[in-house]
């Protein structure tokens, strides 16, 4: 490949075709920022002219030399008027003329680093020039690969670009596959280049995981060259493929590699022991100092079997996903089946002449967009796959009723009798399956795992003092701080300041990181235990989803989370969640007092200090009063800096959470709300209130969703009256 090394800031504007003559043919022409014309031309027939003529919107500019091999290249330099209206090239020379457009917002720009490059951007110098940090990641896989396959990448690069890093690939193969692909591709990444390898690359055996394909000559050298002029601060490799590449990199760019679920698993299906130890020996030494992304925590507990001691990040699930695609006009609905199971079930159960849909996860992720878009109905059962979990997800936006169960991450043999009874039986039903939950993250702590610089590393000023102090506070009421720690990002720009403040109040020693970068005096979490710490503290943020989900990791880790501004913690959900259905079919009351006749549960609401009450709301850490079944107040009240003592629970206040679930945020417009919240939790058949609270506007959502939950709601009769009669 013969290649010109240009300098990033002097190209603007890319070709992106070229009307060509049978001898001449124009390879680029742009236009720079600084009003710089470069012209790259080939003859592709004998007896190329010593020079070309070149005219600009049909005005002389001047002659092209030839180089070597009958090349051209030509470098004018324009009044920026005349370079920012110029519309058109023209060369002529002999019997050979090619024009060119200046305009356009992508093409392929021979001998680029690459022997392709396209950008999503109309301006190449910008989408080249190192601005925000890049990540290039390397891949033989393409869209068109089915969605198993490609969506790791595809969430991979849309992670990347959510935390401020730009998203680069670099693709080896056949080119007539990547530009095939190349719309969905620029969906994804600011920049695709391709390599062209000399023979096909070869596939990776699972069955012998250690001897991956081998790697094409040129290849490394392409990668370096992308990754210096592009600013990237990460190579990696997403597919086996390219795993070979990462030992041939320079040593000082940092590696990575996206590895699939079948990767990791390999090793473990070698039964015979000296096999299996040389296959993983043989791992261990290509992923030495290489961070690695996996698709889910199972897979990090695998790969520390074969591979312990490995910086690896997690990949955030469906963040990459593509919005419905508008239903077209005209088109008739369809029933959605993914894998053999669904496909067999509908096959047995529907009406004769309904159109069906049979997709797996060979599937590329836009025919499946498109087929959820035009979908009366999903089915799918536990073996739908990758597939079957996007077309889910996607379904819950669109609205789309899904029936079966959720697929399994395990791959599954499918189409077995048992099960298509069972997916029958509820297609007869008609039972839906609910949308799911998407797991929250953090787009910086991503970035963080992967040991990636933060996109913006400006520090406040010093708040040192107070941070101590707040520390303080939270330290105060921990049955043992000496055993407490502290979690940290390293990527925020807080981070570093909130460590020393810990450190000025506990002691050095106990400041924890996910994944600590070299230098930065920060323990990884897994040594906690070891350190004597049973518990951290950790900044939950405002995003209660994304909390929850830092909670549920420091407890994949056998910590206790507790969060560092008052919040609800993990205790305080599991002990809400054991009080589920345990008052089902009872009648409650929900109000200050007295209570009326009737009731078997009362659920004193504000500061009311009702004789046996089932359950209080307690008004601060100081308030004595207690529930025979549960003890509640509001977590993240600032009354609540010092934790009241067990068996009190809290719960988390927020005025823009939807619904009564009070194990979830919850807006609390009167103070009989959490009550109202916790009797929906008991599984309560009644709920009688004050009248005058029942036509209160404050309440009418809560008693609405009691409504919709089949719980009655009347009004508590007059205790008086009662009494007089």
């Amino acid at each position: 490949m013969s290649a010109i090394r240009m300098p990033t800031e002097h190209i603007a504007t890319p070709v992106p075709q070229a009307a060509t003559s049978t001898a001449l043919r124009i390879e680029e022409a742009s236009v720079s920022a600084r009003g710089v014309l470069l012209v790259r031309a080939a003859w592709q027939g004998p007896a190329a002219p010593a020079a070309l003529e070149l005219a600009l919107d049909g005005h002389l500019l001047g002659t092209v030399p030839a180089g070597q091999a009958g090349r051209y290249e030509g470098w004018f330099v324009l009044e920026a008027a005349a370079a920012a209206g110029a519309r058109q090239v023209s060369l002529r020379g002999g019997p050979g003329e090619a024009t060119a457009a200046i305009a356009g917002r992508l093409g392929p720009t021979q001998g680029w680093f690459a022997d392709r490059s396209w950008t999503a951007s109309s301006d190449l110098a910008a989408a080249l020039a190192p601005g925000a940090p890049g990540v290039l990641l390397v891949s033989d896989v393409l869209p068109r690969d089915g969605v198993a396959r490609w969506l790791p990448v595809a969430q991979l690069a849309a992670a990347l670009r959510q935390s401020g890093h730009r998203p680069l690939l670099l693709h080896f193969g056949a080119l007539e596959d990547c530009q095939s692909d190349l719309a969905t591709l620029l969906q994804q990444f600011d920049v695709v280049h391709h390599h062209a390898t000399g023979a096909a690359p070869q596939g990776w055996d699972p069955a012998s995981p250690g001897a991956l394909p081998p790697v094409d000559r040129g290849l490394p050298q392409a990668v370096a060259a992308i990754a210096a002029a592009a600013g990237c601060g990460m190579a990696m490799a997403v597919s086996p493929a390219g795993l070979s590449v990462l030992g041939k990199l320079p040593p000082e760019l940092p590696r990575g590699a996206l590895l699939s679920r079948g990767f990791v698993l390999a090793p473990r299906m070698i039964f015979s022991p000296v096999p299996r130890e040389k296959a993983a020996a043989t791992l261990r030494g290509i992923l030495a100092g290489t961070t690695l992304v996996l698709e889910d925590e199972g897979l990090r507990l695998e790969l520390g079997k074969w591979l312990p001691a490995t910086r690896a990040a997690v990949l955030p699930p469906l963040v990459a996903l593509p919005a419905p695609p508008a239903t077209t006009a005209g088109a008739a609905p369809l029933v959605l089946a993914v894998g053999a199971t669904a496909a067999r079930a509908v096959a047995g159960r529907l009406p004769p002449g309904t159109a069906v849909a049979l997709l797996d996860d060979t599937t590329p992720l836009p025919v499946l967009a498109d087929a959820v878009a035009r979908a009366t109905r999903v089915v799918l059962w536990t073996d739908a796959g990758v597939g079957g979990e996007v077309a889910r997800h996607l379904a819950g936006l669109r609205g789309v009723p899904v029936v079966g169960q959720a697929p399994s991450p395990l791959p599954q043999d499918g189409g077995g009798e048992a099960a298509v009874a069972a997916l029958e039986a509820l297609l007869t039903e008609g039972a839906e399956l609910p949308p799911a939950p998407l797991p929250a993250w953090t787009a910086a702590g991503f970035a963080a795992e992967l040991g990636l610089p933060p996109a913006d590393a400006a520090a406040p000023a010093d708040g040192g003092g107070l941070l101590a102090r707040l520390l303080a506070m939270r330290l105060h009421g921990q049955p043992d701080p000496r055993r407490v720690g502290l979690l940290v990002e390293p990527q925020r720009p807080d981070a570093m300041l909130l460590a020393a403040a810990f450190a000025r109040v506990a002691g050095p020693g106990r400041v924890f990181a996910l994944n600590p970068p070299p230098g930065a005096a920060l323990l990884p979490l897994g040594t906690a235990l070891q350190a004597g710490v049973d518990s951290v503290l950790l900044d939950l943020g405002e995003d209660a989803a994304a909390g929850r989900a830092a909670m549920q990791r420091v407890l994949d880790c056998g910590l206790l989370p507790v969060p560092l501004v008052p919040r609800a913690g993990w205790t305080d959900a599991a002990g809400l969640a054991r009080l589920r259905g345990m008052a089902a079919g009872k009648v409650a009351y929900v109000g200050p007092g007295p209570v009326p006749p009737g009731a078997a549960l009362v659920l004193a609401t504000g500061g009311a200090a009702l004789p046996g009450a089932d359950a209080v709301e307690l008004q601060g850490p100081a308030d004595p009063r207690r529930g025979r079944l549960a003890t509640i107040f509001a977590a993240n009240d600032d009354a609540f800096w010092r934790r009241p003592p067990a068996p009190a629970l809290g719960y988390d206040r927020d005025p823009a959470a939807p619904g009564l679930a009070i194990t979830q945020s919850l807006a609390v417009p009167h103070e009989a709300v959490p009550m109202l919240a916790l009797a929906l939790l008991l599984g309560c058949s009644r709920v009688l209130l004050p009248a005058a609270w029942r036509r209160l506007p404050a309440l009418a959502a809560a008693l609405a969703a009691l409504g919709q939950a089949g719980i009655a709601v009347d009004a508590a009769p007059d205790v008086l009256l009662e009494m007089r009669a």
